[in-house]
């Protein structure tokens, strides 16, 4: 049986595409944003992930819900992270927004790091973001 192309449904149209044609022509950012779940999508920010852009456009699509599940981020996430911006994979601007964003997310439980991550967000108010500072904020962590 031949499904057709479109079909109006009131006053709406709408195309029926195959899945399969459509997901194969995407980037494969595009493919991770279709699979990936809110849960997810914060890990990879978390981790400042090799899928971090496309992290960040699947949360824009899942919006705010309150019915989210609470992710805790401890010292090793915040580890991995300064260990990231110590070798050159990120940049202070980088370090400064990750912490931004963690610190607006509600699903986010950062109780354990909440001083790190504020002087991370807030650079100029804690003496700015160094190769100097964060080596001293990882002796202090380890």
């Amino acid at each position: 049986m031949k499904m057709p192309s479109a079909f109006i449904y009131p006053a709406r149209l709408f195309t029926l595409t195959p899945i399969r044609k459509h997901v194969f022509n995407m980037s494969s950012a595009q493919r991770m944003v279709v699979i990936m779940n809110r849960q997810q999508a914060l890990q990879q920010i978390i981790a400042f992930g090799e899928q971090r852009d496309a992290a960040v456009t699947a949360l824009a699509k899942f919006g705010w819900d309150p019915s989210f599940e609470v992710i805790s981020i401890d010292s090793h996430a915040l580890i991995v992270v300064l260990t990231k911006y110590m070798s050159g994979v990120i940049s202070a601007d980088d370090l400064e927004l990750w912490a931004n964003f963690i610190e607006c997310r509600d699903e986010l439980d950062y109780s354990e790091i909440d001083g790190y991550i504020y002087a991370l967000a807030d650079p100029e108010l804690m003496g700015g973001i160094s190769l100097t500072t964060i080596e001293k904020m990882l002796t202090l962590l380890c």
